[in-house]
């Protein structure tokens, strides 16, 4: 009698024990059929960025293009910049197969700040095979424009009041190498401003100016941003340009 109930209770043990397999195996393929993987497919073709020679106090800016290249929604789940210093602004979170979003670095120099910067903001998505994206740019701070070359800029930067928002600035460029330079665009700030850069070769010694509209669309108060350029020496020498726009001030706020 004793074997017997011996093995009915052995018995019952595999039963339990089998009926325990079953379960956690359909709770597996339950959790796997729950959480399917995305199809979201990230695609960057820029990851880092040069400004080259910014002023020693200002804001500049370069907006990072993500693209969704799979079939489901790109989600940004995180955007966290290096340091204090550095804004990471996302234009949206979501982008939808085949749309595509921008993340825009700002960068704010101080007076202390010295020499050329490096700086990076992480951005994760839920692309997991991509993992992290490390989004970097670098900075010269130009503690004295005159000292410069192979140009040298007049203003440095400009800066727009509310009520000269529809003039045109200029910016003078001068060739001070012994070189021609054949200055080419790199980077402005979308759907901001419009700019009518000059083209063709810069002979030492001349100049030539780059003319700055705000555009009619844009209907911020105030706003700061920058463009880049080259000036086409051995060295691809770059220069950013802030353009700030402030509201005006009121009679009660003059001092």
């Amino acid at each position: 009698m004793l074997k017997a109930g011996k093995l009915a209770l052995i018995a019952i043990l595999a039963t339990m024990l089998a009926f325990s397999v079953t379960l956690f195996a359909d709770d597996a393929a339950s959790a796997a059929d729950g959480a399917q993987v995305s199809n979201a497919k990230l695609n960057v073709v820029e990851t880092n960025f040069d400004f080259g020679y910014i002023p020693q106090i200002s804001k500049v800016g370069h907006s990072f293009t993500l693209y969704n290249v799979g079939s489901d929604d790109l989600k940004i789940l995180n955007v966290k910049p290096g340091c204090g210093c550095t804004q990471a602004p996302l234009e949206k979170d979501l982008v939808g197969p085949g749309d595509s979003t921008r993340v825009e670095l700002i960068f704010t120099s101080k007076k202390n700040y010295r020499g050329t910067m490096n700086k990076s903001a992480a951005v994760t998505t839920n692309d997991a095979t991509y993992g992290t994206l490390r989004l970097r740019f670098s900075a010269t701070i130009n503690e004295n424009p005159d000292s410069v070359g192979p140009v040298q800029l007049a203003p440095w930067d400009l800066n727009y009041n509310s009520s000269e928002r529809n003039q045109e600035m200029v910016v003078n460029v001068k060739n001070v190498s012994t070189q021609p330079l054949n200055l080419q665009m790199v980077s402005a700030p979308y759907n901001y401003l419009d700019i009518d850069f000059p083209s063709g070769k810069l002979d030492p010694g001349a100049s030539t100016a780059i003319k700055v509209r705000i555009k009619d669309s844009v209907k911020d108060d105030a706003f700061t941003k920058s463009f880049t350029f080259e000036t086409g020496d051995e060295k691809n020498t770059r220069f950013t340009v802030p353009v700030v726009l402030i509201p005006s001030l009121t009679k009660a706020e003059h001092p």
